[in-house]
C-alpha cells in the first residue's frame, strides 16, 4: 500500500474526530442535581474507552465554582464528544454523530435549583448527522443535518419542525454539500456548506455557504469564493466556528483537510457587515502562521497549527483558539489520546496567533472555551490533570492550575445568567 493510500485510510478512521466526536450515547432521563448556589454554571464531560474514538459523554450543572473535582454521578447523559447548543436559559442536547442511540433533539431548561429538565423534543432522521442549532426568535431555530444536506427550521416552544430546506442541489458532482454550523445577521441564515468526499476530505478549494432568507425560508443563492485556497466551510460541531465580532462583520472558520493535505490549508474568511460576498481582500492561513510555542517541546519552537480545534471570539480582533499541532506529539500513535492542542490568541487585525502559555498540552477531546463573567474558561485534559483553567483576556493572566477539576474531558462550559 502506497503513502498515499495509508494516509487516506487514516483520514477516514479519524474524521468522526475533527468533524464530531459524538460516537456513542444514552437515552436515559435527567438525575436530579442536588446542587447550591447562587449561580448557574453548565459543563460537559466525555469518557473515552479504550480505543479513545468512543465513549460516554455528560452535562451537569452546578452552583458556584469551587476548588474540587467533579465527577459525573450527577450528569445527564449525552452523545460523547458532542458540544451542547446553549441558548439563554435553556439548551439543546444533539443526538449521536455517528447514528447510534436515539434520533432526536432534546430541549432542556436550567431552574434557579439546578435541576435540568426535558423540556421537550424533536424526532429528527436516523443518521442524519444532526451538528447545529440556531435560535432567531422564542418561536423560530433552525437545526442542520451533515448527512442528508438538509437544514430544517422548527419552533423551540413546540419542538416541532416547519420546513425542510435541502440544500443538496449545491453539492458538488464528487462531494457532499454537508451543511455545517450556521449564524444568523440582518435577517438572513448563513449555512457552511463542507463540501467533502466520502472519505471526509475537500476536493475543491473553495470556500461555500448558503443564504437563506428568514422570513421565508428560501435559499436566496450559493456564496462562493476560490480567492483564499481555503475549503470547508465551518466546523460542523463547533458553534462558534462562524461568528460576529463587535463591527458586524462574519468570521467563517475553514477546516481543509485537517493538516493532513498541504493542498487544502485550515484557515478563515470574512464577509463584511453589509455585503453577502467573501471578502476577497482578507484571509488567514494556518500553515502560513508560525505559533513560537513553549514548554511542551524539549526547546521553544515555532511552528504552524494544522487545525482548529474549537474558538470563542473575545472583542475587538482578538479570538481564543485550541489548535491542534501533530508535531507536538512526535510519537503520537493514536490521534484520539495524542496531546497535541494548546490553547492560543488570534489577532485577526494583524493575522497572527499567540501561545497562551500555562495551559498544559491536551488531546483533542479536551475543546470547551466558555465565558465566566470577564473571563475565558478553557478546558485542558493533560496527562496529570483535566479540567478547566481561567484565562482573563485583557491581562493575560491564567489560573496556577484548574480552577476546578474533572472526570474525564472537558467538552464544554457555559455560565447561564
Amino acid at each position: 500500500m502506497n503513502r498515499f493510500n495509508k494516509l487516506t485510510n487514516r483520514l477516514t478512521l479519524i474524521a468522526a474526530l475533527l468533524l464530531g466526536l459524538a460516537l456513542t450515547s444514552c437515552d436515559k432521563e435527567p438525575k436530579p442535581t442536588p446542587q447550591t448556589g447562587s449561580e448557574r454554571i453548565l459543563f460537559s464531560t466525555s469518557i473515552m474507552n479504550a480505543d479513545g474514538a468512543s465513549g460516554n459523554g455528560y452535562l451537569q450543572a452546578i452552583g458556584s465554582i469551587e476548588a474540587k473535582k467533579y465527577d459525573n454521578s450527577r450528569g445527564v447523559p449525552v452523545g460523547f464528544g458532542t458540544e451542547p447548543i446553549y441558548c439563554g436559559d435553556h439548551l439543546y442536547v444533539l443526538p449521536d454523530y455517528m447514528g447510534m442511540g436515539k434520533a432526536e433533539l432534546v430541549c432542556y431548561t436550567v431552574s434557579k435549583e439546578l435541576q435540568l429538565t426535558k423540556r421537550g423534543a424533536m424526532e429528527l432522521p436516523g443518521g442524519a448527522a444532526a451538528c447545529n442549532v440556531v435560535e432567531v426568535s422564542p418561536e423560530k431555530a433552525y437545526i442542520s443535518f451533515q448527512n442528508i444536506g438538509q437544514v430544517w427550521a422548527f419552533n423551540p416552544k413546540t419542538m416541532t419542525k416547519t420546513a425542510v430546506i435541502d440544500l443538496n442541489q449545491y453539492k458538488h458532482d464528487d462531494t457532499n454539500v454537508m451543511p455545517g454550523a450556521m449564524a444568523v445577521r440582518d435577517g438572513k441564515l448563513y449555512v457552511g456548506l463542507c463540501q467533502m468526499d466520502p472519505k471526509w476530505m475537500p476536493l475543491h478549494k473553495e470556500v461555500e455557504l448558503a443564504l437563506i432568507d428568514i422570513a421565508t425560508d428560501k435559499v436566496e443563492k450559493k456564496i462562493s469564493s476560490t480567492t483564499s485556497g481555503l475549503s470547508v466551510a465551518t466546523r460542523p460541531i463547533v458553534a462558534n466556528s462562524i461568528f460576529l465580532d463587535d463591527k458586524g462583520d462574519l468570521y467563517i472558520l475553514c477546516m481543509g483537510s485537517f493538516g493532513f493535505n498541504p493542498e487544502f490549508p485550515s484557515g478563515i474568511v470574512r464577509i463584511k457587515k453589509g455585503e453577502t460576498e467573501i471578502d476577497p481582500s482578507w484571509s488567514m492561513k494556518l500553515s502560513e502562521i508560525n505559533i513560537e510555542v513553549k514548554g511542551v517541546l524539549p526547546q521553544t519552537t515555532k511552528l504552524p497549527a494544522n487545525f482548529f480545534v474549537s474558538m470563542r471570539y473575545i472583542s475587538g480582533s482578538k479570538v481564543v483558539a485550541i489548535m491542534g499541532i501533530y508535531a507536538l506529539d512526535p510519537e503520537n500513535k493514536n490521534p484520539y489520546t495524542a496531546l497535541y492542542c494548546i490553547p492560543t490568541v488570534i489577532d485577526l487585525e494583524q493575522r497572527t496567533i499567540q501561545q497562551i502559555e500555562g495551559i498544559p498540552v491536551s488531546n483533542p477531546h479536551a475543546c470547551a472555551l466558555g465565558w465566566y463573567n470577564d473571563r475565558i474558561m478553557i478546558g485542558s485534559a493533560g496527562k496529570e490533570r483535566s479540567g478547566f483553567y481561567s484565562y482573563d483576556p485583557k491581562t493575560g493572566a491564567v489560573s496556577d492550575g484548574p480552577v476546578f477539576e474533572i472526570e474525564g474531558n472537558p467538552v464544554s462550559f457555559y455560565q447561564m445568567k
